[in-house]
């Protein structure tokens, strides 16, 4: 496998990041560690490069308290080439999750029905 990035606004989950990354397979040098809300412009620089490969963040949250800026920013990642993975949903139970995965794939949707008039 190649090389994650990881990002987190708080220092207590880098741990538990960096054991999802090396049990995946991943390395995670410390140039790819991106770690407090000021740091995310850098992370979204190094991805529009086309450097980053794949990002681990802890939650949804930690991107954006609005969801349309998560689906915003979750977007620029992809449209550069890097994959995102969520360790955690802050959902509660399996209704919350269903509900954000569905809201993701209409942004999904409506993105790629802009692309298609565009």
């Amino acid at each position: 496998m190649g090389v994650a990035s990881l990002y987190t606004t708080s220092k207590k989950q880098i741990g538990e990041l960096e054991r999802r990354i090396i049990a995946d397979g991943y390395k995670l040098p410390d140039e790819h560690k991106f770690v407090g809300s000021a740091s995310l412009e850098s992370l979204r620089y190094k991805a529009a490069k086309g450097k980053v490969e794949v990002i681990y963040i802890y939650s949804p949250d930690d991107l954006s308290e609005k969801f349309a800026d998560q689906i915003k920013l979750v977007r620029e990642f992809h449209q550069a080439g890097a994959e995102v993975i969520f360790l955690k949903h802050k959902t509660k139970g399996l209704i919350s999750s269903l509900l954000w995965e569905s809201q993701w794939a209409m942004e999904k949707y409506k993105y790629a029905m802009e692309w298609q008039i565009s």
